[in-house]
């Protein structure tokens, strides 16, 4: 088919981004839950504006194609939360549960 090539690099690009997820994971573990949809929405505005300000220049210490796959990771992530229907309250859990108890 006269797509194949196309699906191809798609697949290849979509394989980079896994790689990439899996370093992160490795280094923030599941940090990136703390905040929620709403901190994941910081971390994509961020990377948004971030590749607003590189589009005209050729950065050197983060190129553009790299500000891209971060996107990806992020709005992956995000998904995720969709999809396992994390409500404020089991954020909220999580995140005490992080914090040391102040009872004595």
């Amino acid at each position: 088919m006269m797509y194949t090539k196309e699906i191809e690099n798609f697949i290849k690009i979509i394989n980079e981004v896994v790689e990439l997820k899996k370093k992160k994971a490795k280094d923030y573990g599941s940090s990136w839950r703390m905040f929620g949809l709403d901190g994941i929405y910081v971390q994509i505005g961020s990377k948004f504006f971030r590749l607003w300000n590189l589009r005209n220049t050729n950065p050197k210490n983060e190129p553009i194609r790299d500000t891209l796959r971060d996107l990806v990771v992020y709005c992956i992530m995000a998904i995720q939360l969709i999809d396992e229907n994390k409500t404020e309250a089991e954020i909220d859990k999580f995140v005490k549960g992080l914090k040391p108890s102040n009872k004595k």
